[in-house]
Parts: structure tokens; C-alpha cells; sequence
């Protein structure tokens, strides 16, 4: 029991050491855990997450399927492994295959996850400031010029109506998403709600206004994705 003890704390030791090669498995996760120790976090930087959303229509997450990605710490360190994001509480989460669950990473020892979401396409999550102070991570679309802009989706579960004569069909919870848009000038600046339309980008970049006006087409469905391309075509 000693000697367990001992190897246990030397873990603990070890946690702020630089890692020579990118920590994968149980490596990955008692290292991100060890990100943690030395401040405020204590030793709840990872932790189990309960189902809770069994049965349920919709999902609280970015992808049904964990994918393969990695996370950034505070510190500059990259850890590999399988992720997912949960937005429902605006946090990263790691996918521990061998008990095939999640575990949440805290949002204050991530500054960036990273998804491999396609063989072409990479999929980011910034830590960002809002320009109250508060902190949230925003999926990255794109940018133009120096600014960039994010998605948060707010999702909330509205619970079944049995009761009515207009709740026919509608007798389960379902998961519902608002989407919510920022612009972050610089990373010193906190970002700001705003809505993207024509109107709105051309005010923010006025010299932009014809790139702007030739792609807005693409902004009619507010689409995350079609808003993404909109922001490569503007940003050419």
C-alpha cells in the first residue's frame, strides 16, 4: 500500500515536467490532469461525466462520435487523444476508449481544442473573453483581415408536453440549438455578439463591402458552414 502511495505521488511530481513526445491514453490523461495542479483547479481538472441525455432527441454535443484531435493547455502543451465538445456546458471533453466514456475536461486548463473532423478539414475551439470578462469557448469559422468569428450554439432541452390538444407528436425531450455569433478583433479585446448578414459584416469591414456584397448569398440561410465559406471567399 506504501509503495503505492509513493508511485502515486511521484505522478503528481511530475505533472508540471516538460513532456518530450505528445502524451496519448492514460499518459494523456493523468498529464492533462496534472496541467491542473498548482492553482485553483486542484484535482478536478478531469472528471467522469454521467449520461444524462439517454433517449433523448438531439444531442449536447458537436459530433454523435468522439473524433481524434487534440487539446492545447495554458502552458503550451498539446495532448493527442479522442475528443468531442459538449455545448451544453461549454466545456472540452476526453473519450477514454477503454471505458468507452467521457470525461470533462476543465474550460480553464484548455485554451484550444482541435477536432480532425475530415481528412481536409480541421475543426477548432478557442477559449475566448467576452467583453464583460466572462470566459467561453466559440467553434472558430473563419476570419477577415485580423478578425475573427465564432459560433456558440446554446442548447437548451425542452421537455415533453403531454398535456393539450397540440402536443400530438411531440411527446419526447428534445435538445434545442440557438446560434449565437462573435467577433473577436484581436485576442486582447473581449469579443462581441453580432448578427452575420450583409448589412452587418459590411459595417465592420467597409472596405471589404465588395467582396462582401459578391459572396452575401451565401449568408441568407445563416448556415455555420456556408458562413465559413463566406469568410474564406471575402478573405481571399
Amino acid at each position: 500500500m506504501m509503495r503505492k502511495t509513493i508511485i502515486f505521488a511521484v505522478f503528481l511530481l511530475i505533472g508540471k515536467s516538460v513532456i518530450a513526445q505528445t502524451p496519448q491514453g492514460y499518459d494523456m490523461q493523468q498529464n492533462l490532469a496534472n496541467a491542473g495542479q498548482g492553482d485553483a483547479l486542484g484535482t478536478n481538472t478531469i472528471r467522469a461525466v454521467k449520461p444524462r441525455y439517454e433517449g433523448v432527441v438531439g444531442t449536447p454535443y458537436f459530433s454523435e462520435k468522439p473524433i481524434s484531435g487534440n487539446v492545447v493547455v495554458a502552458d503550451g502543451r498539446k495532448f493527442t487523444g479522442f475528443f468531442n465538445f459538449d455545448w451544453m456546458d461549454n466545456t472540452p471533453m476526453y473519450y477514454k476508449k477503454e471505458a468507452s466514456s467521457y470525461m470533462i475536461i476543465d474550460n480553464m486548463v484548455v485554451v484550444q481544442l482541435n477536432l480532425d473532423y475530415s481528412y481536409d478539414s480541421l475543426i477548432s475551439f478557442d477559449r475566448l473573453k467576452k467583453a464583460d470578462g466572462s470566459f467561453f469557448f466559440g467553434e472558430r469559422l473563419g476570419q477577415i483581415d485580423s478578425a475573427r468569428i465564432y459560433l456558440s450554439i446554446e442548447k437548451t432541452l425542452k421537455k415533453a408536453d403531454f398535456s393539450g390538444a397540440y402536443s400530438a407528436g411531440k411527446k419526447y425531450d428534445e435538445i434545442l440549438n440557438e446560434y449565437n455569433y462573435f467577433i473577436c478583433p484581436n485576442r486582447t479585446e473581449g469579443c462581441t455578439p453580432f448578427k452575420p448578414n450583409k448589412k452587418g459584416f459590411t459595417q465592420l469591414f467597409p472596405l471589404r463591402s465588395e467582396q462582401i456584397a459578391k459572396n452575401s448569398f451565401l449568408l441568407k440561410q445563416t448556415r455555420p458552414e456556408l458562413i465559413g465559406l463566406f469568410l474564406r471567399n471575402v478573405n481571399r
